[in-house]
């Protein structure tokens, strides 16, 4: 499939697929039975809308792939050290973090962890998410930071292709 949006995937060999984040969730899918990949960009909302478990059922759909066959990977994004939202971003992700009882204030959120939750939901085994684990926020000599850098910061590019 070729298009423009929040997730895109594919079975085209040699076929880039990109997204541009600057501390969204890049999520990257790989069906390596089917030769079929995903990108994602996850933002809170995309993350809120669970755009992760989108991804999964639209590559399922598309292509027949099964969930237990998948590898995920969660790059670089902004780590719940830096960031803080206010109790209308929160209080969209009870549903995922059940557990906490500080939604509905400001608080940190962990997009990341979020994520890796959702593919877990979606039927990923736990030993085929790899996730990233570094903040873009604390690192600025690497990574891009909306956050950190507002109207200066650049952007970052996830690809990735089915070899030929």
């Amino acid at each position: 499939m070729l298009g423009e949006g929040d997730a895109l995937l594919t079975a085209v060999p040699g076929l880039l697929l990109s997204i541009r984040t600057a501390d969204c969730v890049p999520l990257l899918l790989v069906d390596e039975r089917r030769k079929v990949i995903a990108v994602a960009h996850s933002g809170w909302r995309g993350t809120a809308g669970q755009i992760a478990v989108a991804a999964v059922e639209a590559m399922r759909e598309h292509f027949s792939s099964r969930p237990k066959d998948l590898h995920a990977a969660i790059g670089p994004s902004i780590g719940p050290c830096c960031y803080d939202v206010g109790p209308e971003v929160a209080a969209q992700f009870q549903s995922i973090f059940p557990e906490r009882a500080d939604l509905s204030r400001r608080t940190h959120i962990d997009l990341a962890e979020a994520n890796r939750r959702q593919l877990l939901q979606a039927g990923i085994p736990s030993e085929r998410i790899y996730v990233a684990r570094i903040c873009t926020s604390c690192n600025p000599a690497e990574f891009h930071s909306w956050r950190r850098d507002r109207g200066t910061a650049g952007r970052m590019l996830t690809v990735a292709r089915i070899r030929p």
